[in-house]
């Protein structure tokens, strides 16, 4: 009478222990190496002109670049700086409500925006609330199709308003 065997002969089984040790060493690879590949890939937001405010915004509060020194052709800020204004689309004329901005000689920058105003005519948006903060970078120098313009100070500020209905 034959032997039938039925099952994995010794020679198939054993390769799974390998194969998870392969297999956590790359995943563990993978994750040590993320934070050095992306950290290598990120611009300086001193350097590049086109990058979207939210970009710069993300880019700048997880960076830990030292704060550069204004330069001699930037204004100097020595006592606490306040901006009130009217707001008006560029595009309508339509009013868009009121800003208020406190610069201090820090850099530190923190304001509010608020208005009643009729979006194209049709939806009537109050704004209540709204405030942001952020501050000066002098190390981004301004530029356009004439040229660099080492006299105007850069900032970036980012918040939130509580209601638009």
């Amino acid at each position: 009478m034959r032997k039938i065997f039925s099952g994995k002969t010794q020679s198939q089984r054993g390769g799974t222990g390998v194969f998870l040790i392969v297999l956590l060493a790359v995943i563990f690879l993978g994750v040590a190496l993320v934070p050095w590949w992306t950290k290598k890939k990120t611009p300086d937001p001193d350097m590049v002109q086109d990058m979207t405010p939210w970009a710069e915004w993300s880019i700048r509060q997880s960076s830990h670049k030292p704060a550069v020194e204004q330069n001699e052709d930037q204004p100097k800020i020595t006592e606490p700086l306040l901006l009130e204004a009217r707001i008006n689309d560029l595009e309508s004329g339509e009013d868009r409500g009121d800003l208020a901005m406190l610069i201090s000689p820090g850099g530190l920058i923190e304001g509010k925006w608020y208005g009643s105003y009729y979006k194209a005519k049709k939806v009537n948006c109050d704004i209540t609330g709204a405030k942001f903060e952020g501050m000066a970078y002098p190390g981004k120098i301004y530029k356009d199709d004439s040229g660099e313009d080492h006299s105007r100070l850069y900032f970036l500020t980012s918040g939130a308003f509580e209601s638009c209905s």
